[in-house]
This record gives structure tokens, C-alpha cells and sequence, in this order.
């Protein structure tokens, strides 16, 4: 996706919510050797997030208040990796083994974080737009992005960030610009009475707005450089 949104003309580098990279200590079974002890994994489960998690033994009572007491190893007991492998778990026969002798107990990398939205996950590629207009970036991304077809089933593409915000009030004007205009042309035809000449004065108002626009381009806001506001934030993807 990285890829394909820097191969865009006026997109920037683009920043990718990093996931990974947090080392975990991971715990893999020898299911055949805990077979052969006569054990199983649910008992052994329990004996380890007793450990190292903390598990109700009971209940502990203060005049009208109630605590839950916990049981776990302590602190000094349960800080390094050699402490999970040297747990002793109990046989069946009531003889103890340490833990490595039933499962490989190593680091590996894990998931640094897992952000969602709307109770989805989601990962934010997100860049910034420099010498063109956001829609038009992001309209070819998402051409680039469909063709690529990069994402497997059951993921999806959102846009978001002043992409986001320019469809939101795209919509909104759709609305109040007509109802604007009609309030307009009500106000002229209640104060002149009379279509013509309510229909003549509201011939103005693209006049008016054309001569806006003149008056943008003399200021230097509307200009063929890239404006003061190109290097905000300006979109984002999120899958």
C-alpha cells in the first residue's frame, strides 16, 4: 500500500502505523510429551496464569466490604523469561516438572498495538499532499490501490483525514447552497414583486461569484504553486 501511494504524483512519503515489533515470551506445547505425562493443556494453562497473572483463591471480608484474594508468585519470581521456564507444574502422581521440559518457551515478536475503530481493527497509512488537490490524489490512489488488488478478502479501503472532511461538506453544500439560492430569489420576488425583475437582479449572483474568484487569484490564494495549506495533513488510508 506504502508503495502504491508513493508511486502518485503529490503524494508525500507516506507513514505506516507500525504493529509490530514488541517482543512477547510465547509458550508452544509439546502436546506429545504432555500426553505422555498424562496431563493436558487446560491444567497446565491454569498453573501458569495463576503464576504469573494472579487467580481467586477466595475471598477475603473487611466489616461490609468484600475482596477477592489472589494467588500468584511474586515479583521477584516471575520477571524474566528463565522464571516461566523453571515454573514447576504438578503431575498427576503429585510429582512436579518444570515447565520447558513440556513446552518451548521463547521470545518472539508480537503485535505492538491493535488500534479499531468502530469495533473494527484498522492500520493508518497515512501522507501528506503537496502541489495537486487532495481529491484528485486520492482518486488515483484508490484507481491504483482497485487495480493492485492488495488486500485479502474480507478487508476494505477508508479514506479519511481532509479527504474525509471535503466529502462531508461537498455534501453539505449540495443542500445548502440550492436552499440558499431559492431563500435569495424568495427575499428578491417578496421585495420587487415581479419575476422579471427578481429573475434579472438573481443573474447576478454568478457574476458575483466569478468576481470572487478574481479577487482570490489577485491575493495569491489561488495560484499554480502549491498553497500555504498543501503541507497539512491532508488524507489518509485506513484498512
Amino acid at each position: 500500500m506504502a508503495a502504491v501511494v508513493q508511486s502518485v504524483a503529490g503524494a508525500t512519503e507516506p507513514q505506516i502505523e507500525k504493529t509490530t515489533g514488541l517482543p512477547q515470551i510465547t509458550v508452544l506445547y509439546d502436546r506429545a510429551k504432555i500426553a505422555a505425562y498424562g496431563m493436558n493443556i487446560e491444567d497446565i494453562n491454569r498453573t501458569v496464569r495463576t503464576a504469573f497473572a494472579g487467580e481467586t483463591a477466595g475471598v477475603v471480608f473487611e466489616n461490609e466490604r468484600k475482596f477477592d484474594m489472589v494467588v500468584r508468585l511474586d515479583s521477584t519470581s516471575r520477571s524474566s523469561i528463565d522464571d516461566v521456564r523453571d515454573l514447576f507444574v504438578a503431575l498427576p502422581n503429585g510429582n512436579q516438572v518444570p515447565l520447558s521440559q513440556l513446552a518451548d518457551i521463547s521470545f518472539r515478536e508480537g503485535p505492538a498495538q491493535i488500534s479499531r475503530e468502530e469495533g473494527r481493527r484498522r492500520i493508518v497509512v497515512g501522507f501528506n499532499v503537496r502541489n495537486r488537490d487532495v481529491r484528485s490524489v486520492v482518486e488515483e490512489i484508490q484507481e491504483k490501490l482497485t487495480a493492485a488488488n492488495i488486500l485479502p478478502d474480507g478487508y476494505y479501503y477508508t479514506y479519511g483525514g481532509t479527504f474525509e472532511n471535503l466529502q462531508k461538506a461537498s455534501a453539505r453544500l449540495l443542500v445548502a447552497v440550492p436552499g440558499a439560492l431559492a431563500l435569495i430569489f424568495m427575499l428578491l420576488y417578496f421585495t420587487f414583486r415581479s419575476v422579471k425583475e427578481s429573475i434579472l437582479i438573481f443573474t447576478a449572483i454568478p457574476m458575483s461569484a466569478i468576481g470572487g474568484v478574481f479577487a482570490l487569484l489577485l491575493r495569491g490564494c489561488l495560484s499554480v504553486s502549491p498553497p500555504a495549506w498543501a503541507s497539512l495533513p491532508c488524507s489518509g488510508l485506513r484498512y
